[in-house]
């Protein structure tokens, strides 16, 4: 209807996400302190996706077992795929409802409504290997988070990034499992892969370092030999509340 009434039968937009009850999710999902870059990749033992009583969410503590379970049977979610031990892997339906849900919870993330932002330079900046233009447009990024809302984790900063890459439709993947641990961040463009890796009160050496000393790069052979396989080590500050430094290496 929302076609018809809003777009009039012309225009094209979140009309799917605009009827549904997007607003008690988020609520949800900060109360449940939900990673969209580390939650939505955990595996799910098919127990987890049973009926529970929403109610009951609304007033208690919530897990981020129960806040995707209750994606799952709304819509917002569906099986991407199932392990060999019978654990299900979830993913959004559709990019509507993925950018839609996405965009709020960057809100969340940053508490702030006016994301403006021009999220679509970063992909032009790393794509030309601008590192320092990338970092500079990071930092007026993080810097529209509100005092108020600071956090000192690692996760919290990572899921800003992983979110403003997600809706940009890039192909970005968080925590990304090697033989000898986990990225936290792998970003896939047509000119480069990147390999990243946050840090908070640390700095961008260390951050640099874990990715040689663990060999995150061996995984990735292919890019390495057609040079196009960047590492980049970032370090925020809990003081500035920013990205104090960081450094990049071309393999």
């Amino acid at each position: 209807g929302y076609f018809f009434t809003s777009g009039k039968g012309k225009r094209f937009d979140n009309y799917w996400f605009t009827t549904g009850s997007s607003t008690f999710l988020v609520d949800l999902a900060r109360k449940a302190d939900f990673s969209i870059s580390k939650d939505l990749s955990v595996p799910m033992p098919l127990s987890a996706l049973s009926l529970f009583d929403i109610a009951r969410l609304a007033r208690e503590k919530v897990s981020a077992n129960d806040l995707r379970s209750l994606l799952f049977q709304t819509g917002y979610l569906s099986i991407d795929h199932e392990d060999e031990d019978g654990s299900l892997y979830l993913r959004f339906p559709n990019r509507e409802v993925e950018g839609a849900f996405t965009n709020e919870l960057l809100k969340l993330y940053c508490s702030n409504d006016d994301l403006s932002i021009p999220r679509t330079r970063i992909l032009e900046l790393l794509g030309n290997r601008d590192i320092e233009g990338f970092i500079e447009m990071m930092r007026s990024l993080y810097s529209s988070i509100p005092y108020s809302n600071e956090k000192k984790n690692e996760g919290n900063w990572r899921d800003i990034f992983y979110a403003s890459m997600r809706l940009l439709g890039a192909d970005v993947q968080a925590e990304e499992y090697t033989n000898r641990g986990r990225i936290d961040i792998v970003l896939r463009l047509k000119s480069y892969t990147y390999l990243i890796e946050f840090k908070v009160d640390q700095s961008a050496e260390a951050a640099m370092n874990q990715i040689i000393e663990n060999g995150y790069d061996e995984k990735f052979l292919r890019e390495k030999e057609e040079g196009r396989l960047v590492l980049l080590g970032i370090s925020f500050s809990s003081e500035m509340r920013n990205i104090e430094s960081y450094l990049e290496k071309m393999l």
